[in-house]
Order: structure tokens, then C-alpha cells, then sequence
């Protein structure tokens, strides 16, 4: 076999099998060889990582291991020495090692969701797995310590400016540089407004030992499973982040290949298992963050092209695809505040999942909130009668105002809002009309109806499916019907009404309703 590089280990080892195949990155060579993967570091220090020495080479493949173990453990199997000598290698020898390499399973790279995103191959059913396999991953890691100079504010702050410094001199002209300033101004101001959440976020336990390096390309489908690789085991400070950083880099990654609608029902979906609302008051403020390291990496990457290839204006639009999205992060929008309205099984959850994704919302559902300020998992039976258990009148007021005070983050976190309830009593509609107005936005009622036998229906199949977080039976449809205070006059102006048994077919048909309705 031709040599490939001008490494003697590695050109012995391309001969490990017939197909053995050579992937190089800058860190390190990847020899693939139909059933296994052996990754060996290259002896570089980049500043943020050192592999100069084979004692660290050992301990961060020894790192690999134990990371990724947490999310892809069939997948990563052992860290092995090499013996022998460079031009006569023995992997897994008893004599003293003069390297060491990761063995993995090889898996069919036609799996990789970046590529699956590419043919238009990736679902909701995909996306919804991907979200339960993060909030799962990060309800288990470990947690930061409170003195851990890692994800203080500071800290986080200064990689933001690091991106600003290192793009500005790699820039042409004056509309790349005034728009670099422009994002710039607005991450700074951004960073000043949320310093105190940030430092909340590390005392509260939310700096904890994540992926770092979460992207479609290091997610693989396996069975019909996504299973996370690939963590970062170099560096502690790109590990070691706020879980909301995390979600930022899979959100803007996903947007940015013109999946919105599903970045929005992956982040929605995480929000619902794990409750953290409250960091969403940070989400534009890091996804603007993934943005710009994906600027720098673009412009870094120029500056090996010849400006006359088709991969050098590749590039060029690459970088202006990332500052677009930061500069659209950093526009003001007239926020909206919408909540829907009706029986249950009339279809709220429906439109509202529509909503979310077509909106680009962020949907508060009244039953995940109530089970989850009872201590129960979202698709718990609790046994609960009408009136008893978790849906007595204290626990009834107590998710109103959880539902109202998150709608209050989404709003001012730069979101629309879609709070998806029975909204049965005036008062809680009263009591959201009014944070809109405190908060200057539009007001919308999204009113779900349908026919008594289509209500009945669709309460028995939901029950019959047991995967949904509703509770509601017969009873309680008997029950709403029987105390339900009717829209007032008032309030039908700023409704948009639905008859769920014959809904618009897409999204973009409600989109377009509910554009004619708040205008």
C-alpha cells in the first residue's frame, strides 16, 4: 500500500486489513478498518489541548473512553498500547508501549444525523428520541462544584469576546466588519443583562460535565436509535458547561440546515423532561455563541483555499450564514403570547405542537407543569379523581401561576409563548392578557372545538395509548362542560377559533390563521 502520510506507525497500520481506511483531523488519525476503529493522538499542542507527551496521550485516551462511555458504550470498547516498534506495530502487546490508541466499533456513517439531514431523512420520531437521550445524559452527569472557577460568568464570557478578537483581522470589508461590531455590541450588552443568571446557573447546579461538543455530526442512528460519540475528553472548559449551552450548539445546528421546526420541537421536547424553563433566558445569547465559533472556524478555513475555488466562496457564504443568524438573534421582535382554549381531547396539544414548530415557540403544557410541581413523572397515572389528588383547587392555582410566570421567561427571553391549557376560567385568561400587556405583547386565544362524540373518541383512544400526559376522562369532560366559563365578548376579539375535527392540514395554514389573527 502507498503511504498516506509521512508517519511510519500509521502507514503500518493502513495495513492492518485490506479496507482499512485513513481519516485524518487535525488531533488525530482514524483508522478504520471494517469492524473496529483505532484512534491514535497526534503528539500536538494547540493550547487548548497537549498531546505532546505519550503519558498524556494515554490519559486523555483513558478520558475518551470514560466519557464516552457515558452516552455510546457498545461503541467504545477499550484504550489499547501499541508495542513493537513504528515500522512493526502490535496493537494490544504485552512489551512497553511506545503509543496508544481508542478502539471503537465501527459503525455505517450513513448514520450520522448530519448526513441523514442532508437527504432530508431525519422525523419528529427521530427528534423526539434525540431530545429524551439528552435530558436523560444530563439528569446523570456529574455537577460542578460550587467554588469551580469552571462556568462562572466570567468564563463564559470570555471564549464570546476570544470569537470577536480572532474573526475582525481575518475580515475584507466594511459591511463584514460592521456587522461583526454589530453582533458583537449586542453579546456584550446581552452578557451584562444576564451576568446574574449566569452566576445563578453555576451555584444552582447547572454547570455540570456534558458532550462539549454536541453537533448532528457526533449523533449516529443506530437501530433506530440516536446514540451521542465523540465527547470532548481535551479540555475541561469546553466540557464543562451550562446543560443549556449544550442544548444552544443542537438548536443552531439544526437551524442552520433549515430544520427551525424541528430544532423548536427538540428544545420544547428537552424543556418538557428536564423543567428548565428557566434557562431559557440564556438560549439566544449561546446559540448566538455556536454561531460565531462556526464564523471563525469558516474564516480560519479560507485562509488555506485559493480564493478562486468553489470552495473558498462555499466557505464565504458559510461564515454568512452563521452572522445571519446572529444578526437575526439580535433584532428585536414584537413579542406574542398565545393561549389556547377548550374541552379536553378538542385538540390544544395538537395545534400547540404545530404552533411551536412553525413559530419557532416555546410551548408550557398545564399537565407536565401540574405533575411536575406534584412530583410525578409526566405520563404518571396518579389515580387522581375530579377535584382530588393532583387536581384539587390549591394545586389548580399553583400550575396557573407556574404556567403564567414561565410564559413571563419565554417572553422576555426574545420567544413567543403558546401556554397550552383548558383555560376554562376567566381569571387565568384575565391573568395572561395581562402579562401580555405588561409585556407589550400581542394577545392571541387559540379556541379548539369539536363535536361531543369526537371529544369522547379521541379521551378513550388517548387512554387506550397511555402516552400522554393527560389525565382527563369522561368524567372530567363532564365536569369542564359543566363549569366552564364561555369566552366573553371581549375576549372573542383576540381569539382565533378551530374546529379540530376538520383542522387546517400544515402548519403553515395555522401560521397563516394565526398571522390574520394577531395583525
Amino acid at each position: 500500500m502507498t503511504p498516506q502520510t509521512d508517519n511510519p506507525l500509521i502507514n503500518a497500520l493502513l495495513n492492518l486489513t485490506p479496507e482499512t481506511k485513513l481519516v485524518e483531523t487535525h488531533i488525530s488519525w482514524v483508522l478504520l478498518t471494517g469492524e473496529f476503529v483505532y484512534k491514535i493522538k497526534k503528539p500536538v499542542d494547540f493550547g487548548f489541548l497537549n498531546f505532546t507527551t505519550l503519558e498524556k496521550r494515554k490519559f486523555y485516551c483513558e478520558e475518551e473512553l470514560r466519557l464516552n462511555h457515558r452516552l455510546a458504550p457498545d461503541l467504545y470498547l477499550d484504550v489499547l498500547p501499541i508495542t513493537g516498534t513504528p515500522e512493526n506495530p502490535l496493537i494490544g502487546g504485552d512489551d512497553e508501549p511506545f503509543e496508544y490508541c481508542v478502539k471503537m466499533k465501527q459503525f455505517p456513517e450513513e448514520g450520522l444525523m448530519d448526513r441523514l439531514a442532508s437527504s432530508s431523512e431525519i422525523n419528529a420520531d427521530l427528534i423526539d428520541k434525540l431530545a429524551d437521550a439528552i435530558a436523560a445524559f444530563h439528569s446523570e452527569i456529574a455537577i460542578a462544584q460550587q467554588d469551580s472557577p469552571l462556568g462562572t460568568a466570567d468564563s463564559v464570557q470570555a471564549p464570546v469576546s476570544q470569537n470577536f478578537e480572532q474573526i475582525l483581522p481575518l475580515l475584507t470589508n466594511d459591511k463584514e466588519r460592521s456587522e461583526l461590531k454589530t453582533v458583537e455590541e449586542w453579546s456584550n450588552r446581552q452578557f451584562q443583562y444576564l451576568k446574574s443568571t449566569l452566576e445563578s446557573r453555576h451555584q444552582n447546579g447547572f454547570i455540570r460535565e456534558c458532550h462539549g461538543d454536541l453537533h448532528l455530526g457526533n449523533i449516529v442512528v443506530i437501530d433506530g436509535q440516536p446514540v451521542l460519540f465523540d465527547c470532548i475528553e481535551f479540555n475541561d472548559e469546553f466540557r464543562w458547561t451550562d446543560v443549556i449551552n449544550e442544548i444552544a450548539f443542537i438548536v443552531m445546528d439544526l437551524m442552520m440546515r433549515d430544520l427551525k421546526g424541528y430544532a423548536f420541537r427538540l428544545l420544547n421536547r428537552y424543556l418538557e423532561k428536564t423543567g428548565d424553563y428557566e434557562g431559557i433566558a440564556l438560549l439566544n445569547y449561546y446559540i448566538a455563541y455556536r454561531a460565531m465559533v462556526r464564523a471563525k472556524i469558516a474564516r480560519f478555513t479560507m485562509g488555506h483555499m485559493d480564493e478562486a475555488s468553489p470552495e473558498y466562496q462555499q466557505q464565504i457564504d458559510q461564515y454568512q450564514s452563521y452572522i445571519d443568524l446572529a444578526l437575526q438573534l439580535s433584532t428585536d421582535k414584537k413579542p406574542l403570547l398565545m393561549v389556547t382554549h377548550g374541552l379536553s381531547g378538542s385538540g390544544k396539544s395538537f395545534v400547540s405542537s404545530m404552533v411551536l414548530e412553525e413559530l419557532c415557540a416555546i410551548r408550557i403544557r398545564s399537565d407536565i407543569e401540574r405533575k411536575r410541581l406534584t412530583g410525578f413523572d409526566s405520563l404518571a397515572k396518579t389515580e387522581s379523581s375530579v377535584n382530588r389528588g393532583i387536581y384539587d383547587s390549591e394545586t389548580g392555582l399553583k400550575t396557573y401561576e407556574r404556567l403564567l410566570k414561565l410564559a413571563e421567561i419565554a417572553i422576555k427571553s426574545g420567544y413567543p409563548a403558546i401556554v397550552d391549557a383548558t383555560f376554562l376560567k376567566q381569571s387565568d385568561r384575565a391573568a395572561q392578557q395581562q402579562l401580555a400587556k405588561k409585556l407589550g405583547a400581542d394577545f392571541l386565544i387559540i379556541n379548539t372545538e369539536a363535536p361531543n362524540e369526537k371529544l369522547e373518541q379521541f379521551i378513550n383512544e388517548r387512554a387506550k395509548r397511555g402516552n400522554d400526559p393527560s389525565e382527563a376522562d369522561l368524567a372530567v369532560l363532564t365536569q369542564q362542560k359543566e363549569n366552564r366559563e364561555v369566552l366573553s365578548e371581549q375576549e372573542r376579539r383576540v381569539t382565533l377559533t378551530l374546529d379540530s375535527s376538520g383542522l387546517p392540514g400544515t402548519g403553515d395554514e395555522i401560521l397563516s390563521k394565526i398571522k390574520n389573527a394577531i395583525a
